[in-house]
């Protein structure tokens, strides 16, 4: 029922992106919003490159484009349009379960979307779950948006461990997870080591534990997410979910350049950037050290665990 990229489609579907927005925006947005929103394909050789770099389901009726969507970097949905006409008539439904099936099979555990106002109530028809909103600017406008995310895998799941290289996607994951399940989430950064020290010093195994107690005990819906395969270890159960993140030193290191201020862990965005280096060293060398957070102990970890896991190798876009 449905086709993947055409040469030739760049223009179809531009053609049927602008009549979408045009037909099903006025709700939500006023004149110059929709007028900036149409204007995304307009840059037909960057659109075309867009739709042949991500995997495309194209659906036809009489031999015209009526729907589409597009899968970019694994584990999200970019785009959904819908020509006038075809609107509750089942093809969109049917694209998004082609996608996230695509999703499921390349090893996602999640995938997620930034819906409109007026494509979220669509998406959350489907079983996605808001985890945050913003506003983006298109030819200096600016149009809100809602970033959804549908958990692939272990739908009824309620306590989740997330384990991986440095800028693997842990926080990113956790995020989405805990947003999915009403949870909270734990960053093991922030218990692992002893405050206020000059070099870096583990904490005491026992209080770590002792955290991680009080975390669960509070909070009987939870995500855990780190580096640390003792505490990972430590905080399974056989009712957790166990997702080892393992994209490759490559891509972790991409993330690394590319991330945000976290204020979480640095006082400074100028300690944050004088730490790169070392954490640049500490990630490419995740495959070859031995003991302590390396990638021979996560494998171990994950081996050992007692509950459903996963291990996933193509990890989607950093955020």
């Amino acid at each position: 029922m449905t086709r993947g990229y055409l040469p030739g489609d760049a223009t179809r579907l531009a053609t049927l992106f602008r009549e979408s927005v045009a037909a099903f925006g006025a709700a939500a947005y006023d004149a110059g919003q929709l007028a900036a929103w149409a204007s995304y394909p307009d840059d037909e050789a960057a659109f075309d490159a867009q739709l042949r770099a991500g995997i495309l389901r194209v659906v036809e009726v009489d031999g015209v484009p009526a729907a589409f969507g597009l899968l970019e970097e694994f584990d999200h949905i970019a785009l959904l349009y819908c020509r006038p006409g075809h609107e509750r008539s089942g093809l969109a439904s049917h694209i998004v379960r082609e996608l996230e099936t695509l999703a499921r099979n390349s090893g996602q555990v999640v995938i997620n979307t930034d819906a409109s106002q007026v494509s979220r109530p669509f998406f959350e028809h489907h079983g996605y779950h808001r985890t945050g909103g913003d506003r983006f600017r298109c030819r200096e406008v600016f149009l809100e948006h809602f970033h959804l995310t549908k958990r692939l895998v272990e739908p009824t799941a309620t306590r989740w461990l997330i384990l991986g290289n440095s800028a693997s996607g842990k926080s990113t994951l956790a995020r989405r997870i805990a947003a999915t399940i009403g949870g909270a989430a734990l960053d093991l950064d922030t218990i692992a080591w002893q405050p206020n020290t000059t070099i870096p010093t583990r904490r005491d195994p026992a209080e770590s534990h002792a955290e991680i107690a009080g975390f669960t005990r509070h909070n009987p819906t939870w995500v855990i997410e780190g580096c640390y395969e003792d505490l990972i270890a430590h905080a399974a159960t056989p009712d957790s979910v166990l997702v080892l993140l393992d994209p490759g030193p490559e891509t972790c290191l991409k993330r690394a350049s590319n991330r945000g201020f976290e204020r979480h862990k640095f006082p400074t965005p100028a300690e944050q950037a004088a730490a790169l280096a070392h954490l640049k060293s500490w990630i490419a060398d995740y495959p070859h050290r031995c003991g302590l957070m390396s990638r021979t102990a996560h494998l171990q970890v994950f081996d050992d665990h007692p509950g459903p896991k996963f291990h996933v190798r193509q990890v989607g876009r950093p955020t």
